[in-house]
C-alpha cells in the first residue's frame, strides 16, 4: 500500500479529536532512540501495556488502541509504519502541512529504554540533552516543541484552538505572558530561558509557513529514528 492510500484509510478511521495523541503516540515511539547506543527509536513498542503504563506515557492507552485497531484493518502494514502515519495525518486533518513518511518499518515489540523521552519539567539544558543524543539540533527540538499547538498541558489547552495545527504556540511563547485560560510546561518555557532556542521561537512566530516547512523536515527525521527495513 502507498502513502496516499494509507492516510485515505487511516482519515476514514478517525475523527479530529484524536489528533493530540496521535501525535503525541509518535513522538513517544520515536523519542527513545540513541544514536551512540544505535538503540531505541521507531518500533511499535510504545503499544505495549508496560510502557503505557510508564508515567512519562500516561494518556496514550486510547491513542494506543487506536493504532491496534488499525492493524486490524491493515494487517501488512507494521504498527511503527501507522503510527507514524498516523501522527502525520494527525497533522494534516489539524490544517498543518501533508507529511510524507518513509514506509517499510519493522515491528519490534521489546520495550523500549526507560527515562530517555524529554519530560515536562526539563530546562534547556536537559531538552538539549536529550535531544543530542537522538542526533537532533537545537532547530528540531524547538520545531518539534510546536507540536505543542495541538493538546493540552494537563487541564489547560496550549492555544485558544487545540485541534488546529499553527504557529499560535510560539506566538504564545514569544509573548511570555500567557493568558490565564491557557496552559504551559516548563519545558516549553525553557525554549525562550537559551538564547540558541529562543531565536527559532521568534522564527516561528513571525512566519508560519517556515514552521510547516521544518516541522515537516524534523517529522521525517523523527519518524526515522531507529528505522530498521
Amino acid at each position: 500500500m502507498d502513502n496516499k492510500k494509507l492516510k485515505d484509510v487511516i482519515k476514514s478511521c478517525i475523527e479530529k479529536k484524536n489528533a493530540p495523541g496521535l501525535l503525541r503516540l509518535a513522538f513517544h515511539d520515536s523519542g527513545t532512540f540513541c544514536k551512540k547506543e544505535n538503540n531505541g527509536g521507531v518500533s511499535g513498542s510504545i503499544t505495549n501495556l508496560s510502557e503505557l503504563a510508564r508515567d512519562e506515557n500516561d494518556g496514550l492507552k486510547n491513542s494506543a488502541e487506536l493504532v491496534m485497531k488499525l492493524k486490524e484493518k491493515l494487517p501488512d502494514v507494521s504498527v511503527p509504519d501507522l503510527i507514524a502515519v498516523a501522527g502525520a495525518v494527525a497533522v494534516e486533518i489539524c490544517g498543518g502541512p501533508a507529511i510524507e513518511v518513509q514506509l517499510g518499518r519493522k515491528e519490534c515489540f521489546k520495550d523500549a529504554p526507560e527515562s530517555r523521552l524529554p519530560d515536562e519539567n526539563d530546562g534547556p539544558k536537559e531538552l538539549q540533552h536529550k535531544f543530542a543524543r537522538m542526533g537532533f539540533s537545537a532547530k528540531d527540538l524547538v520545531v518539534l516543541s510546536g507540536a505543542h499547538t495541538l493538546g493540552d498541558a494537563r487541564d489547560k489547552a496550549f492555544t485558544d484552538d487545540r485541534l488546529t495545527f499553527s504557529n499560535s504556540y510560539f506566538k504564545n511563547l514569544a509573548k511570555k505572558d500567557l493568558p490565564a485560560h491557557l496552559g504551559r510546561f516548563k519545558s516549553d518555557e525553557a525554549l525562550t530561558e537559551d538564547s540558541s532556542l529562543q531565536k527559532y521561537v521568534d522564527q516561528y512566530a513571525a512566519d508560519e509557513e517556515l514552521f510547516f516547512r521544518d516541522f515537516k523536515e524534523s517529522y521525517i527525521k523523527m519518524t526515522n529514528l531507529g528505522f530498521k527495513s
